[in-house]
């Protein structure tokens, strides 16, 4: 994920606008110098999945045995990289009941760990993944648990009706300022626009970032374009991550 911000130089790609370089892996492909380069290039924020503190879980989730060990063998690359780097554990059916006892795993590990009930399709069009998903009657308790949000009255308060700033604001981020690029260095406005807006093979960074017909269109939606009235309400008091 990348925003136009502070690094000038990723790795070994120089680029004509600063980047700020934000890195979601298994980290399962990550060896000691992938690991390295990482750390040297100054990644502005590193989140390892790690789907449960038992292996079971875990490794049945990924589907490759030994999965878990190698994922937290890497822990030491988001704790030098920022604050909020650690590991991301996406909350679905299969560790649900796992939840609680990953994040005092994590706390005894002294590892950043942020809980995300969001399940999105996959980038290539694969809704099949939506069946993980946790039923909406079983998600109270979680925004309700004080360990993880802090403040429940304040985090569970109905938000105010919107003015019209917001309504001509944007209803979410995707390539304003961010962006997202798969390992084929392929673009698109973020996990849930799946709109190839270039490839970093074939163009530069810049050009992708400032003239894609594709990032144009996204950045002219408004709150206001909306077409269901609930999500036109709500948009700008949507949730981060709990964590």
């Amino acid at each position: 994920m990348f925003s136009p911000a502070r690094f000038p130089r990723v790795g070994g790609l120089r680029t004509p606008v600063a980047v700020n370089v934000k890195v979601k892996t298994n980290a399962v492909m990550i060896r000691e110098r992938e690991a390295q380069a990482l750390r040297r290039a100054g990644v502005e924020q590193v989140q390892i999945s790690v789907y449960s503190h038992r292996a079971e879980v875990h490794d049945g989730i990924t589907r490759l045995p030994g999965s878990l060990a190698r994922s937290i063998s890497r822990d030491s690359i988001p704790q030098s990289a920022g604050p909020e780097s650690g590991d991301r554990n996406v909350l679905m059916k299969d560790n649900f009941a796992d939840y609680k006892g990953s994040r005092s795993w994590h706390m005894s590990l002294a590892v950043h760990y942020t809980l995300d009930p969001t399940v999105t399709p996959k980038m290539d069009g694969d809704r099949s993944v939506l069946d993980r998903r946790v039923a909406g009657e079983s998600l109270p308790p979680v925004f309700r648990d004080e360990s993880l949000v802090g403040d429940v009255a304040a985090y569970c308060a109905p938000p105010p009706v919107p003015g019209e700033d917001m309504m001509d604001g944007y209803p979410c981020r995707p390539s304003t300022p961010r962006a997202t690029s798969r390992l084929t260095l392929r673009f698109f406005p973020c996990v849930q626009f799946p709109i190839v807006c270039g490839n970093l093979r074939e163009q530069a960074f810049e050009e992708i970032w400032r003239n894609a017909p594709q990032f144009h269109e996204v950045r002219s939606i408004r709150a206001r374009d909306l077409t269901t009235a609930p999500a036109a309400a709500t948009w700008a008091h949507v949730r981060d991550a709990l964590g």
